[in-house]
């Protein structure tokens, strides 16, 4: 049978308890260290025992670093957050295939801008497209595109790929690209809009 240590009473302090700040221990590393000094008085937390137990939190680079990660994937890369030298006009086209990309934000208002190739990405939606003067043909065929919501026209849209996005999956979407972006748009998917289509755009 092991002997039953019993720490003395102590006298009531006026001192308030001191209250442990909330941490969250994806981004604190605990800690626990023994110290094996013996205990005197009341200076031990643990009277009579002989061993003092001492917690520290310390910040965790590695856990900030991971958590700050996590983040930004949770909240999706945007155009705006690539490189500059990702993002150039050559012979009027901008290519951003395969960017893991989640939204347009932060796209570049490119004079001469005629193709825009944004296919394999994230995308939510084509917001922040906005205006481009010269704009003829639109691929964004793989992404995650739902609808046509906060898009601006594009003057000079002539086709638009869709394909592989939820969107694409919905009755007369061709009807919704064109009013949504171009009502003269000419092809949807590589197929020219139909005379009914075209009629229900009218």
């Amino acid at each position: 049978m092991f002997p039953v240590y019993q720490t003395p009473a102590r006298e009531p302090s006026d001192t308030p308890a001191t209250r442990v700040p909330n941490f969250q221990p994806s981004v604190e590393e605990v800690r626990i260290s023994f110290s094996s000094k013996a205990a005197t008085g009341e200076d031990s937390i643990f009277n009579g025992i002989g061993q003092e137990f001492q917690i520290s939190l310390e910040p965790s680079i590695d856990g900030l670093l991971s958590q700050t990660s996590r983040s930004s994937e949770r909240r999706g890369k945007r155009v705006l957050d690539l490189p500059a030298g990702w993002i150039t006009l050559t012979f009027g086209t901008v290519n951003l295939r395969q960017r893991r990309l989640k939204s347009l934000e932060g796209l570049p208002r490119f004079i001469g801008l005629q193709s825009l190739f944004v296919q394999d990405n994230q995308l939510n939606s084509l917001e922040h497209l906005g205006v481009n003067a010269d704009l003829n043909v639109l691929r964004a065929e793989r992404n995650n595109i739902k609808n046509f919501w906060a898009v601006d026209r594009q003057p000079k849209l002539r086709e638009v790929w869709l394909e592989g996005n939820p969107v694409h999956e919905k009755e007369l979407v061709a009807v919704m690209c064109a009013l949504s972006l171009n009502p003269n748009l000419i092809k949807y998917n590589g197929r020219v809009i139909t005379k009914p289509e075209r009629d229900l755009i009218a």
